[in-house]
């Protein structure tokens, strides 16, 4: 499911086609960076001199107070307070060093003398020197810290202005458009500007003097040649690219890194052709000015540049869905919601291109502002249909995919999907009708503006999903190519281990920059975002503690690189170097963890030092938390103590047979925490190192493996005892695994009740080995007995009948 989600969440990248509505905000912009005012600053100037910073700070706060103020100037004010902020604090943290220099040189001469002592004169005059020093630098010190929070504010104030400067016509309340007379009025207006279009090429060719004809049609000539150059051009290039790039039909599995370098080589192809012929349109408009300052020339010029990205939008729809190649579809849907994709992106950018190119002329030449504001309402109802349009669009298809996927497994009663699928469709019908009211009830720049930034939001999301897709599958094709993996037996494995790994790193990165440019796309300055970054990553300060997530990365890295260093040690010290000395294998593991102990305490130094804690602060840390680790971890402390007195001491060591608390059992690892039995029912029993320090544990292979077995046995009365002794002293000597010293001994036990009972005792060298002894000395010993006669009774009780009989049965 989360993959047909990630694929339906990739057909919402359609939308890359409905980027047109910006351009009326670019026009806008150029006519406002025309009208630039003198409120500017010398922003490449970031030196620290105290005086030029307070003198710039103040030109800043007198500019932000004028009225008439652009956000480029606001921009370039960001731009010099950042640039600044990182200054000021990299001269912050050298004033820094420099005072705990000079006061360890401070320390170093020592306290002044008392009163009737006397001094060297050079050391006295040392003294008041690096006194003179730390005073000064102490006081550079504070005013950089002055200076930051000056500017600090006076960022804030920035954002402040520039939000007003950039949202205030938005917020600004024109008249509704839903009253009828606004809106008769408006349709008005809009028809005389229509009708202005409509006849602009008459009245331009009208306004031509008669001499000047010839010249034009000349011009109009050249312009056809030069079109026919660019589309002879572009028909080669077109070739050139499908021929090498394009898609393959003997390639019917293509990966999605193929896919996409063939989408792009198909989409410039395919674009080139009339791209060149717009191109050359406009390159003959530039060049000749034949259409002058008219209105014919603004329409000529916008629509120009709108066929330029309507050509790239329609290109890009088409190697996106591609409905006459399913195998290189960058989408996994059906050809024939493919098929519906294609034409409704289409047909929205021919009508919303229509729309666009009202706006801009309607803007650019200064038009009514009713005539305006109609023509935003327009291009409003476009988006917010065509938006509508392509969510249900995208409904349907991840609705039908889901039911024939799940079919079976869908309850009547059940929260499915779709549910929620369906909710989410209901809430964007509310939000686009909801927005595009906004137009009618007197924010048309408003309901416009939310559109596009949603519009340009779903194409950032979509095309950061391709890129997502194409690096994860870019990078496993490079490892995966690698000679290195040919050798590695677990291929399959590592690749599971390298998606996953790839996923866990790419993805967060990919959020991370889609946040970044979303919220710089909606009004959050970049700057400002930019220096919060850098603050975040380089280092701020809570309190008296810098913070920097680059130095804490690298400090994590650092522990875990040097742990594995310290285990790649420990592995070659286990493999290669201990085995060739003559050691008790005990020893052997004590020393190994040992290494695994001393190597976690130095990565762990390692990565503190590498994240710029210093270690006297660190040891003041450790002391002030000491009470609060003695009562919340007193367990565990007590354990890693355990664990190191076994380490040392050694009562018991890997592969010792032990018996403790009824567990009986081999010492299969002792780490620094607990110590792994392994039962002789092949179950692993995790003991605290504590309870094994402070228990009474019996190992039977401490010292030595030497183990004394023992086999009772019981005889009738009346056998010949000294034969038994015999027989049970035979038996033990022919075992080969009983050692004939000490030799076996037997032992007359006891008269029993019903038998004469004996022991046989006897010692084999290795206990690991020898613990099967007794069971083969029963075999052997019956065996004996039953050959010489000799009978091994069973519970006998006697009872004995009275003389008497009882008087009357009784019940």
């Amino acid at each position: 499911m989360k993959k047909k989600f990630s694929e339906i969440l990739m057909v919402l990248c359609g939308v890359l086609f409905l980027a047109l509505a910006p351009i009326n905000q670019g026009f806008a912009a150029t006519e406002e960076e025309t009208s630039e005012d003198d409120l500017t600053v010398d922003f490449m100037d970031t030196s620290t001199d105290f005086a030029d910073i307070t003198a710039q700070i103040e030109k800043i706060q007198q500019g932000l107070l004028s009225s008439n103020i652009s956000p480029r100037t606001l921009d370039g004010y960001a731009s010099y307070l950042n640039k600044m902020d990182s200054a000021l604090n990299e001269n912050r943290k050298i004033l820094e060093k420099q005072v705990k220099f000079i006061q360890k040189q401070l320390d170093a001469l020592g306290e002044g003398p008392k009163e009737g002592d006397a001094e060297d004169e050079v050391i006295t005059k040392q003294r008041e020197d690096l006194s003179q020093q730390l005073s000064a630098q102490d006081r550079l010190l504070k005013e950089t810290d002055l200076l930051v929070i000056k500017m600090e504010d006076l960022t804030v104030q920035v954002i402040n202005v520039r939000n007003q400067t950039v949202y205030g016509d938005l917020m600004t309340k024109q008249s509704a458009i839903i009253n009828p007379l606004v809106f008769f009025k408006g349709l008005k207006a809009y028809i005389i500007f229509f009708w202005d279009i409509v006849k602009s090429p008459v009245e331009w060719y009208s306004s031509i003097p008669q001499e000047q004809r010839s010249y034009t049609m000349f011009s109009i000539s050249v312009m056809f040649v030069i079109l026919m150059i660019a589309l002879a051009l572009a028909i080669f290039l077109k070739r050139f690219i499908l021929r090498n790039w394009g898609y393959k039909a003997e390639n019917k599995t293509p990966s999605f890194n193929r896919k996409v370098v063939a989408a792009i080589a198909v989409a410039t192809a395919r674009g080139l052709i009339f791209a060149f012929l717009v191109g050359g349109c406009i390159l003959w408009m530039v060049s000749t000015k034949i259409f002058g300052d008219t209105l014919l020339n603004t329409v000529l010029m916008v629509s120009a540049y709108v066929c330029l990205l309507a050509i790239a939008e329609a290109t890009v729809s088409r190697v996106t869905f591609a409905p006459n190649y399913p195998n290189w579809r960058l989408v996994n849907i059906a050809s024939e919601k493919a098929a519906r994709f294609t034409r409704m992106i289409f047909t929205f950018i021919v009508v919303n291109s229509i729309a666009a190119i009202q706006v801009v002329v309607a803007q650019h030449s200064e038009y009514s502002t009713e005539t305006v504001h109609f023509v935003m309402m327009m291009s409003s109802l476009v988006k917010a249909f065509f938006l509508i349009w392509l969510a249900k669009i995208s409904f349907d298809t991840y609705r039908d995919e889901f039911c024939e996927d799940n079919a079976e497994n869908i309850a009547d009663d059940e929260d499915t999907p779709i549910d929620h699928g369906f909710k989410m469709i209901l809430f964007s019908h509310i939000f686009c009708v909801g927005t595009f009211a906004l137009s009618l009830f007197g924010y048309p720049e408003l309901s416009l503006f939310i559109f596009n930034n949603l519009i340009i939001s779903l194409i950032l999301c979509g095309v950061l999903e391709i890129v997502r897709r194409s690096l994860i599958d870019v990078i496993k094709r490079i490892v995966i190519a690698g000679p290195w993996l040919k050798k590695y037996k677990g291929h399959k494995r590592l690749v599971e281990k390298m998606d996953f790994w790839l996923k866990v790193i790419i993805n967060p990165a990919i959020i991370l920059v889609g946040i970044f440019m979303l919220l710089n796309l909606w009004g959050l300055p970049g700057d400002f975002m930019l220096s919060a970054v850098r603050k975040l990553l380089f280092g701020f300060k809570i309190g008296g503690i810098q913070i920097s997530l680059i130095a804490i990365a690298l400090g994590i890295g650092v522990f875990f690189g040097s742990l594995t260093v310290m285990r790649i040690i420990k592995k070659h010290l286990a493999e290669n170097v201990l085995p060739k000395i003559d050691m008790d294998d005990g020893v052997k593991h004590s020393l190994i963890s040992g290494v695994s102990f001393i190597g976690f305490i130095i990565s762990a130094l390692l990565g503190i030092i590498s994240i710029g804690i210093d270690l006297t602060s660190l040891a003041f840390i450790a002391g002030a938390l000491s009470v609060g680790i003695g009562f919340g971890l007193q367990d565990v402390i007590k354990n890693l103590v355990a664990g190191i007195i076994i380490l040392f001491e050694r009562p018991v060591k890997v592969g010792d047979w032990v018996v403790l608390g009824g567990v009986e059992g081999t010492i299969k690892q002792i780490n620094i925490r607990s110590t792994e039995l392994l039962s002789f029912d092949k179950m692993s029993v995790i003991i605290p190192n504590a309870t094994l320090i402070s228990s009474t544990v019996t190992n039977k292979t401490h010292g030595d493996f030497m183990s004394r077995q023992s086999v009772a046995v019981g005889v009738a009365y009346g056998s010949d005892v000294e034969k038994v002794k015999k027989i049970l002293l035979e038996c033990a000597n022919e075992h080969k695994l009983v050692m004939k010293n000490p030799a076996p001994y037997v032992l007359f036990k006891d008269f029993g009740s019903s038998s004469l009972d004996f022991e046989l005792r006897c010692y084999v060298k290795d206990i690991r080995s020898g613990w099967t002894v007794p069971s083969e000395l029963r075999y052997a010993i019956n065996k004996r007995f039953i050959e010489e006669g000799i009978e091994i009774p069973f519970p006998q009780v006697v009872v004995h009948k009275g003389d008497g009989e009882p008087a009357e049965p009784q019940a």
